[in-house]
């Protein structure tokens, strides 16, 4: 059983740059020269695109991954989850071996104010949230706009998580 990484135990760059090559830009048109969110692929032969899902309920009716026409084919609002159909020449990207629980080291990849190229993150794992037996999210720090649907990757390379955003109120 792999134990989770502690902090800089691992090369950070390294693994961002392998894992980046995986993200894809959600964007309004082909030839866009920024990104509203990210996303991950996750079976390049299928086309299949992972995405947080208040990009697309937020964003433009019509939308290209890295200037290709997408579709959505599936989606849960409850969990900020969608799957696009593309094409796409990009390698996949697998899951993490690594048990998900807090202390985690991972990297967040994508486009960080919807700019190009892709930017890395580093991030801890603080809690995990379970609703009906079943785990849900994870609690992270911070992170930019455009980020939203990429990937967070542990140190084998594999995802860990996927960059949603959730308003937390402030304690009363």
């Amino acid at each position: 059983v792999l134990t989770a990484v502690s902090v800089h135990t691992f090369d950070i760059q390294a693994v961002a740059n392998k894992a980046a090559l995986s993200v894809v830009a959600l964007m309004e048109s082909p030839e866009a020269d920024w990104a509203f969110c990210s996303g991950f692929v996750i079976d390049t032969d299928k086309g299949l695109v992972v995405t947080a899902d208040h990009c697309l309920q937020y964003g433009p009716t019509v939308f290209y991954v890295d200037g290709q026409p997408a579709e959505e084919i599936f989606h849960i609002p409850e969990q900020d989850l969608a799957l696009l159909k593309t094409t796409t020449q990009k390698p996949r990207i697998d899951p993490t071996r690594f048990p998900i629980a807090p202390g985690l080291e991972v990297v967040g990849l994508g486009y960080a104010d919807g700019q190009f190229p892709v930017r890395a993150i580093r991030n801890v794992v603080e809690q995990l949230g379970v609703e009906d037996g079943t785990w849900t999210k994870m609690a992270l720090s911070a992170v930019v706009s455009g980020m939203s649907g990429g990937p967070w990757v542990a140190a084998d390379g594999g995802v860990a998580g996927i960059i949603q955003f959730t308003q937390v109120a402030p304690p009363d």
